[in-house]
């Protein structure tokens, strides 16, 4: 990037669409049976003035290519072989692409992120680092894409570029914004990120001056040629190279180092941008270590936060017989009540003798992807249960803790650079907690030390100075907050401390630690591990932000404190929370016991269409006004569907609780992506739909006749790809010559409304919501 422009070549399928492939072949297996094509398409590129070429094999996984002719290994082996025979001796990079799995990770769908992994690291070992880059592209889960890149990272020496799909609202499907993709990514260690796919260039300024403002990592961008639409039952799109052209220099202008095409862009795009556009230096200006969970960033000069201490069964009598029972229904709940009450942090620890303790961990974490938002704090002495939640958990979290003794410096700090964790340090070595201030600064220091041998910035260091009781060591007390300033005067690290053990023994403990929290506030304290439903901890902090100018105007102060409450510890009573709150937060077991209570008040029709589906909608407009994100709708869903079939086991005689009307639904032929029909599914089971999944890959023939047998009226249409628009269109038509009276709502990434109506689709759906709405529309209307 120094020398010469970087720029990417252009749509495969699009090349391959013109050069004869039809609607239902697998692109994948021309690498073998037309070879001398996918070598033509290279060198088109090439020639245009693309230095990078990308082989053919977005889709090239066990899972897609499950029923293909050919091996795996074949088509991998052949598609980087054609890439470098049309490079010959030119000076171009070969980019060995592997696109999403075609499977949702857990909690949205039932892949585990080890199974994720697997696919992954087969398509990297098969490929045996004989491209140059791995380009892992079009991902619209943040979870599985740090699967595709921990695959790389442990299996491959190649750099890793990944790009990632984002919505009209700057947001993945999962939730992520810019910003927290590229903090996170980057904290595994890849090359460059960016964004391709998703829209046309002129939609995408924005994630590209995002993402600048994001990372020092070279920022790229392969939009597509503009909006797709239908002419003569062709697919096309709306930009011609020059238009295109004039929009990649907005992109470039905006911050993006390496450009190329998506969908839709053909060599003759690519020979615009190449001759055209020149790149300005590239200066490194980004100093920014957030902690992440999959939505939501956390800058840390934002401090001081609250860290929330009660999952952890040593503290918590209910949670340890819940987790001892298999339950870990209790920590999502505890999660969930503690960020709530204002817990920046959630600190997780599973530590029990008569549990499996990285099992229950992953189990949790896995729970919790995606539906509590704010970042984790993973807690325990043991490396394999922290590396097994690092590598499960998506986000950046802190590892509690490492601490001066050799045996844990070496098994912690490479888990922290490895998985781009921040990291407690305690002041504790084989002597113990010295009593001296100066003493836990030496050992405070060492592990600073070590860790910046490693690559870990001082900034993603937690000092723990350690909390001493008052009644035992009262004169040692205040060199703990010693320690603190010694430590920010000589670091650029963070401190931590958990406060309650400053009044153990002592009567009116809460006065003690309110009072030692100020103190170490005004010292230089960043991280309270706290009970965020203690008051006196939350009021404290609330008070200091506002003295400390932090709370500038007392905006937040004044807010919070208008109606004062004088209880001291929050106790929230979950089961006294609405039926919206109970679906919402995922809480099946409440749900089920307040709607047992209901049963003995309302009828099974009343509470379906007063409580239960009023609720829904509610979650569903929060979904449309980005308050919610994809896995809280699908565990929401999931959650009223309990409900459902508990009314529905009791009241099995009632008529009124029969299904709302019948609807097949299908991904067309040619495509196997079925993620988005799956989630069309789920919300219209959610609403009492009785739905009849065709699967992916669908022949119109099927459609039709499975109309034609079952009386079908509604019909749902799912396409991923731009290859795949005609069969859509072809599946409306065939069906249609039996079935006039046939309605189709169409959906998925590539879809508009205006295809939609160009090929003869009734309703357009941009999302799982949408097909709810048209559902509920159309039967309300037969």
């Amino acid at each position: 990037m120094k020398y010469r422009s970087l720029i990417f070549d252009g749509a495969m399928g699009t090349s391959l669409q013109a050069m004869g492939l039809v609607a239902g072949e697998i692109p994948e297996e021309w690498n073998i049976a037309k070879a001398e094509k996918i070598i033509n398409i290279h060198e088109q590129y090439i020639d245009a003035g693309a230095t990078i070429i990308t082989t053919n094999t977005f889709g090239a996984n066990s899972y897609k290519l499950e029923n293909s002719k050919y091996s795996l290994k074949n088509i991998i082996d052949a598609s980087i072989n054609n890439a470098i025979k049309a490079r010959s001796d030119k000076n171009i990079f070969i980019a060995q692409d592997i696109g999403p799995s075609g499977r949702m990770l857990k909690p949205i769908g039932d892949m585990t992120f080890q199974e994720a992994y697997d696919i992954f690291k087969e398509q990297i070992l098969l490929g045996q680092d004989k491209a140059d880059i791995l380009l892992f592209e079009t991902f619209s889960s943040l979870q599985e894409l740090r699967a595709g890149i921990l695959a790389a990272k442990e299996n491959s020496s190649l750099p890793i570029f990944c790009t990632m799909t984002f919505d009209e609202n700057e947001i993945t499907l999962t939730g992520s914004s810019p910003e927290i993709f590229a903090a996170t990514v980057e904290s595994l260690g890849v090359d460059g990120v960016g964004v391709n796919c998703s829209t046309g260039p002129k939609k995408m300024i924005s994630v590209i001056e995002r993402l600048k403002a994001s990372t020092n990592l070279p920022i790229i961008c392969q939009p597509n040629a503009g909006i797709p639409i239908i002419k003569d039952g062709i697919t096309k799109f709306d930009m011609s190279p020059d238009s295109y052209l004039n929009a990649m220099k907005k992109i470039v202008d905006a911050g993006a180092d390496i450009i190329g095409g998506c969908c839709g862009t053909t060599p003759l795009f690519i020979k615009s941008i190449s001759d055209n556009i020149s790149f300005g230096n590239r200066i490194d200006t980004i100093a920014s270590f957030p902690l992440t969970s999959e939505t939501k960033l956390l800058n840390t000069s934002d401090g001081p936060f609250i860290v929330g201490e009660r999952i952890n069964p040593s503290g918590n009598k209910k949670l340890k017989a819940a987790l001892i029972s298999g339950d870990k229904n209790l920590a999502i709940k505890e999660a969930l009540i503690q960020q709530e009450k204002g817990a920046h942090i959630l600190d997780i620890n599973t530590s029990l003798r008569d549990i499996n303790e990285e099992e229950v961990m992953v189990d949790i974490i896995e729970k919790m992807n995606g539906i509590v938002d704010t970042p984790l704090q993973i807690d325990s002495v043991k490396s394999n249960v922290i590396e097994s939640a690092l590598r499960n958990y998506c986000g950046i979290p802190i590892i509690n803790s490492v601490n001066g003794k050799e045996k844990s410096m070496s098994a912690i700090l490479p888990l922290a650079k490895k998985y781009g964790a921040h990291i407690i340090a305690l002041t504790i070595d084989d002597k113990g907690i010295p009593k001296i201030a100066d003493e836990r600064f030496h050992i405070a220091s060492k592990i600073i030390s070590r860790a910046k041998d490693l690559g870990i910035a001082e900034e993603k260091i937690i000092v723990d100075c350690l909390t001493l009781t008052a009644s035992a060591q009262q004169e040692d007390v205040l060199e703990t907050v010693k320690a603190i300033q010694l430590i920010k005067e000589n670091f650029n690290c963070k401190t931590a401390l958990g406060l309650s053990n400053v009044s153990f023994g002592l009567p009116n403990r809460t006065l003690l630690n309110k009072t030692f929290l100020s103190i170490a506030l005004f010292a230089g304290l960043d991280y309270i591990i706290a009970n965020p439903l203690d008051k006196n901890i939350t009021d404290t902090l609330a008070a200091y932000n506002v003295i400390s100018n932090k709370d500038q105007g007392s905006i937040i102060y004044t807010r919070k404190y208008n109606q004062t409450e004088n209880t001291a510890i929050d106790t929230p009573a979950i089961s006294e929370e609405n039926i919206y709150d109970l679906i919402k937060k995922g809480l099946s077991d409440e749900l089920l016991i307040r709607i047992n209570a209901l049963l003995n008040e309302l009828s099974p029709l009343e509470i379906i269409n007063n409580e239960l589906i009023p609720s829904l909608q509610k979650i569903g407009d929060d979904f449309e006004k980005n308050k919610i994100f994809l896995p809280q709708l699908i565990r929401s869903a999931e959650t009223i569907t309990h409900g459902f079939d508990l009314i529905k086991s009791k009241f099995k005689v009632d008529k009124s609780l029969s299904s709302n009307g019948n609807i097949a639904i299908a991904t067309v032929q040619g495509d196997i992506h079925d993620i988005g029909k799956n989630l069309v599914k789920v919300m219209l089971e959610s609403f009492n739909f009785n739905v009849i999944d065709l699967g992916k890959d669908v022949p119109p023939e099927l459609v039709a006749d499975y109309v034609s047998k079952n009386n079908i009226k509604l019909v749902g249409l799912s396409s991923l790809m731009t290859t795949t628009i005609e069969s859509m269109e072809k599946t409306i038509k065939l069906t249609r010559l039996s079935n006039p009276d046939c309605k189709f709502f169409v959906g998925g990434a590539v879809i508009t409304e205006k295809i939609a109506k160009s090929i003869g689709a009734d309703y357009y759906c941009r999302d799982a919501m949408d097909s709810v709405r048209v559902a509920e529309k159309f039967f309300c209307n037969l």
